[in-house]
């Protein structure tokens, strides 16, 4: 759902599948925005961005954490936006503009 409404406003959009690929697709291209999970495998959300911050080339880009259940998710305090699981697709797009906007 979140590749299809960013993609649909015309974002190009790469996923990884835990946070250590999450990494590598670093090394290569610095994007506009990174959209995290906070649960994930290998790695949670609060890991990746740790390291996210922690490496000079990718400290600067703007994440938006995901968190679900209700948890007071890893992270959060050093992502520069918050969504609570579930949450409506415009407030996801309203987001990402405005991290990506800077």
């Amino acid at each position: 759902m979140i590749r299809l409404v960013l993609e649909k406003d015309g974002y190009l959009v790469d996923e990884a599948p835990h946070g250590t690929a999450a990494l590598e697709m670093l090394a290569g291209e610095m994007p506009d925005v990174a959209v995290v999970d906070s649960r994930m495998p290998l790695m949670n959300g609060g890991e990746l961005i740790a390291r996210m911050r922690a490496d000079a080339r990718t400290a600067a880009i703007p994440v938006l954490l995901l968190s679900g259940f209700g948890e007071a998710a890893s992270g959060a305090d050093a992502a520069d936006a918050v969504l609570a699981k579930p949450f409506e697709p415009q407030h996801l797009l309203d987001t990402v503009r405005s991290l990506a906007a800077g």
